[in-house]
Parts: structure tokens; C-alpha cells; sequence
């Protein structure tokens, strides 16, 4: 994900957009901010004010509205790729001069609407094709199993840091081997930050331990149940 502050250096060369915006009729009343704070936990609630500050500044430059008609009704398609195509033109990516379509898409899914194919095609297909957004994504390192076996056997052999529970260290340790095995984000494991407070983790509910005997391999084997993977969260059949 790209830079939660967009740095915007916007112009007053935006006629075309003005033009575009004009021609759309507002739809029903959106929720209001209570609602989605009562709805969206603190880290997705900070997200939408960020992205509301965008929004206000986009309806007076572009829409030319009073702050008051910023969320008086639900946003139109048409309202929503002009939007996203303006803070394209103006804000500055992290990776890249311009931001990545992965972080448009974030813009778009904290507004809080319901996803649309049209708004997901606009941005994949013709933002990306006329070069208004980057598609480059960030490096992110991979340590080799062998990095998760030597902390393993830190842990085990020459950590002395005193737990403040015995079983920590087993945990830990099972933690380490369940990641390198499985590959998953840290948050599809533990309590993600962005539902902290939750409980929402794996439980030893989750994990089936048994022991098989075949031709290419004899020994126990671990089944994992993955309940809270990112997007899918509790969705049994993503499970």
C-alpha cells in the first residue's frame, strides 16, 4: 500500500474534470459519519478521514460544491473516476512518481462503497493504459527456511531473555515454524493491527495435528484452518 498522506500539489488545469462533473445527478443520502464510526474499527475509520479530506477538496475545486453537498448523497460511478482520476493527476507515490493502482484501489474501497466492476476496470484497465497511475510494486524480502530454523534453535538454545510465561517460548517457536510452512501474512496468524483489540487470531481450534504413514513420506503433519485472511475474513468458504 502506498502513502496514507498523499502529497498534492493541485493546479487550477482541471476544466476537463469540471466539465465531466456537471453532468452528473447526485443519488440517496450516503451514511452519515456516526454510522461509520460505529461501523469501521479506529484504523479504517482514520483511513476514510483521510480520504473525506480528499473528497471536500475535490468538490471544491472540481464539483464546485459547498462543504455541506460533500455528503449529502451516495457517490455516482461517474463521480467516483472523476475523484479517482484527480487524486491520480496530483498525488505523489511513494514507490514511484505516481501513486500504484494497488493504492487507488485502497482510495476507493475507504470511501466504504460497494464494490463496483466498473470502478475496478476503470482503474486496472484505463488509468493504467493511458500511464495516470504506476504498476510497480514494493520488494518485499523473503527469509529462506533456513532463516526460520536458526531462530528456532536461537530460541531454544541460547535465548536467555526470561518469559514472563513459560509457555511463550513453545508458542513462539510453533509461530515461526507455522509462518516459514505456510507462508501467510503475520495478521492471518495473530491479531492483525489493523483489527487490534479484536481477539481475532488463529486458535489452537484452528490447527489439527496427525501422523501419516505413506510411500513418500512418514512423520506428523499439521492441518491449518485460516479464518481471518486478508479481504476474506470468516468467509467459511475461503476457510
Amino acid at each position: 500500500m502506498g502513502n496514507e498522506h498523499d502529497n498534492f500539489s493541485s493546479s487550477d488545469g482541471d476544466d476537463d474534470l469540471i466539465a465531466l462533473a456537471r453532468e452528473i445527478h447526485p443519488c440517496a443520502r450516503p451514511p452519515t459519519d456516526e454510522e461509520l464510526q460505529n461501523r469501521l474499527n479506529p484504523d479504517h475509520y482514520k483511513r476514510y478521514e483521510h480520504v473525506s479530506k480528499l473528497w471536500k477538496t475535490f468538490c471544491a475545486k472540481i464539483l464546485q460544491w459547498d462543504e455541506d453537498k460533500c455528503f449529502s448523497s451516495i457517490l455516482s460511478v461517474p463521480q467516483i473516476q472523476i475523484f479517482l482520476r484527480w487524486i491520480a493527476r496530483y498525488a505523489k507515490g511513494t514507490i514511484d512518481q505516481r501513486i500504484t493502482d494497488v493504492t487507488l484501489m485502497h482510495r476507493f474501497n475507504t470511501l466504504k462503497i460497494r464494490d463496483h466492476k466498473d470502478i475496478t476496470n476503470f482503474i486496472k484497465r484505463d488509468l493504467v493504459h493511458e500511464k495516470r497511475i504506476s504498476t510497480k510494486v514494493r520488494q518485499k524480502p523473503i527469509a529462506p527456511f533456513a532463516v526460520a530454523e536458526d531462530l528456532v534453535t536461537f530460541l531454544w538454545k541460547a535465548d536467555e531473555y526470561d518469559f514472563l510465561h513459560s509457555r511463550a517460548r513453545l508458542q513462539l517457536a510453533f509461530l515461526i515454524v507455522i509462518l516459514a510452512l505456510s507462508g501467510c501474512r503475520l495478521g492471518e496468524i495473530i491479531e492483525s493491527s489493523t483489527y487490534a483489540g479484536s481477539n481475532e487470531s488463529l486458535y489452537y481450534k484452528d490447527f489439527e495435528l496427525g501422523w501419516k504413514s505413506m510411500k513418500a513420506y512418514t512423520g506428523y503433519f499439521v492441518l491449518l484452518q485460516l479464518r481471518v485472511r486478508k479481504g476474506i475474513r470468516n468467509h467459511e468458504k475461503h476457510a
